[in-house]
């Protein structure tokens, strides 16, 4: 009697398991599997996840069938983020396109595997002006030899700064590059000239020219349709590329000092003259403390109001999801790479280019890994989830002020790090 009350119990109890996760299916319209397939049902249209790469930036949106991707890189153990992009992409599987905030290691480390694996139709980079390109050429080369990364990948990575379009002509000959223009135009210093002018030395590389000369100039703001309505909405995603003029000029002036021309470090990084790259290392050791001079944002979401909508998910048994939060946030989201929000003036003037879009916002990506110099207590927002990407076990990132200013609020925050179970899923819906 004893083994067959225990039966009905162990029966009840599976029945109990079986039926609350049918009625999050029911709920849901469908689930996802691990590879972000549609499971079942047709209310979903979408998904968007912020991959757990430590100390880095991975974060993917599947919309109408097609995959987009913004930054893809890390500065903790690469293994993070080999995992993910496995997990994420299939061998051979198409990427409409990346965006990438800007040319530091932890935002763009893993691109070279995402277009060994996959076909990317698309790559959007910030335009740079020849100062910034100097700039990111100069960390790039720091970082690899801190790395003690080989010398084929260091010109690798020093070559995509220099000259984009040749390493995709290289790596992946099919992918077209398009190139935002800032979205303030600020001066270019020297002793005799005194207008923002687009780098010479992508002019000089046939990159930019009358017919584009293998790039596309985009203006910041521009709406791009890159994946058509979906389920009857509009679905847009608006690059801005931000810039910061003052750290290009104490680049300038710090090699002046050490009595060396820009063009002579351009040289020295496609000659590898590394005695005259040392010498130029003690320039950029002056502007390392805040090495950030620009970034691109990016509006991912529907093109008007009150359109469709995004529900945080969590696993399920079996490798599905379901819904998290019982409330349904807009659908869009902003992707802030490293944007220095803490100063007024910056905040102002991202506020103010984002406008159409702020009510549209239910995801926030918290810039710069939750650091306390690109926060501003005008981020913590309720109608928001905020996600950090961090590595785990680092002190400063996020900082403690920061995750204190969420917690005091009642905010959510989501901290991100390479363990996978720390993931930020959202899953997107039709009104």
């Amino acid at each position: 009697m004893l083994g067959v009350w225990l039966g009905v119990v162990g029966l009840a109890v599976i029945l109990g398991v079986v039926y609350r996760l049918q009625t999050h299916e029911d709920a849901l319209g469908s689930v996802y599997q691990p590879n972000g397939e549609l499971m079942g049902g047709s209310m979903h249209c979408g998904l968007r996840v912020f991959a757990p790469v430590g100390q880095g930036a991975f974060y993917y949106e599947r919309l109408a069938g097609k995959s987009f991707v913004y930054d893809c890189g890390t500065a903790s153990d690469k293994e993070y983020l080999s995992r993910e992009i496995k997990n994420a992409f299939a061998e051979g599987e198409e990427i409409e396109a990346i965006f990438l905030s800007h040319m530091h290691k932890d935002h763009y480390s893993g691109l070279f595997d995402l277009l060994k694996r996959c076909k990317v139709r698309r790559l959007y980079l910030p335009l740079l002006s020849d100062e910034q390109i100097l700039i990111n050429a100069g960390h790039a080369f720091a970082d690899g030899l801190a790395a003690r990364m080989s010398d084929s990948d260091l010109r690798r990575n020093i070559q995509l700064i220099l000259d984009p379009i040749s390493v995709l002509r290289e790596e992946s000959p099919a992918t077209k590059l398009f190139l935002v223009e800032p979205i303030h135009i600020y001066i270019y210093w020297d002793d005799r000239v005194a207008s923002y002018r687009i780098s010479n030395m992508w002019r000089e590389g046939g990159m930019i020219g009358p017919n584009g000369g293998g790039a596309r100039l985009v203006s910041s703001g521009d709406q791009q349709w890159l994946c058509g309505s979906v389920d009857d909405f509009d679905w847009v995603f608006v690059p801005m590329n931000f810039d910061y003029a003052s750290r290009s000029r104490k680049l300038l002036d710090a090699l002046k000092s050490q009595g060396l021309r820009p063009e002579d470090v351009v040289d020295a990084f496609k000659s590898n003259k590394f005695e005259l790259l040392e010498k130029a290392s003690n320039a950029y050791r002056e502007v390392a403390q805040n090495p950030n001079n620009h970034t691109m944002v990016v509006y991912s979401g529907p093109a008007k109001s009150g359109e469709c909508t995004q529900w945080e998910a969590s696993s399920l048994c079996g490798g599905g999801l379901a819904c998290r939060r019982c409330a349904p946030l807009p659908a869009g989201c902003l992707y802030l790479g490293d944007y220095p929000a803490k100063a007024k003036r910056y905040w102002s003037s991202l506020v103010e280019a984002l406008d159409p879009y702020l009510d549209m916002v239910g995801c926030l990506q918290v810039p710069h890994h939750g650091s306390a110099g690109n926060f501003r207590k005008d981020m913590v927002d309720p109608r928001w989830v905020s996600v950090v990407s961090a590595g785990h076990g680092r002190s400063h990132h996020p900082a403690e002020k920061v995750v204190r200013e969420y917690c005091e609020s009642g905010c959510v925050l989501r901290i991100v790090t390479e363990l996978e179970r720390t993931a930020a899923t959202f899953l997107i819906r039709d009104k």
